[in-house]
């Protein structure tokens, strides 16, 4: 599955600080790009920052958007201030619950390091790993 992301990724409050046309311009460039170039039809949407309104989930629940949010995050973003890995691995071990999601980073060399580790040891645990089922009720 590819969910759009935005095209542009605006930051210090996304799309709470366009104005609603430029936030559907800014979806269907990306929609448009990917089915373009992949004949592929985006369905899920994240808001850049986590960052919306009552106004952007309406708009993109009318464009035909699924709007996903995430239960875990933490700052992993910055490929040049990475989070040690030791303490990462914990914090994302310790954070699981059924039905989570996580935001991970793939600029961050210290979830590269981790996510192997990660993943066996949270199957251990009894956790399975899935694919978003767009038929479960996320708005």
């Amino acid at each position: 599955m590819v969910g759009n992301h935005s095209d542009k990724h605006p930051v210090n409050g996304g799309y709470t600080t366009l104005p609603i046309d430029a936030v559907q311009d800014d979806v269907m460039s990306l929609h448009n790009m990917v089915k373009e170039q992949f004949d592929y039809n985006m369905s899920v949407f994240r808001y850049p920052e986590g960052a919306f309104s009552e106004q952007t989930a309406a708009l993109l629940g009318k464009m035909g958007y699924k709007q996903l949010f995430w239960s875990f995050a933490y700052n992993d973003w910055n490929a040049d201030k990475q989070p040690d890995p030791a303490e990462a691995r914990k914090k994302i071990v310790d954070s699981a619950h059924d039905g989570a999601i996580y935001l991970l980073h793939a600029v961050s060399s210290t979830n590269t390091a981790v996510l192997p580790d990660v993943i066996d040891e949270l199957r251990g645990k009894g956790y399975e790993f899935a694919l978003f089922d767009e038929s479960i009720e996320t708005n």
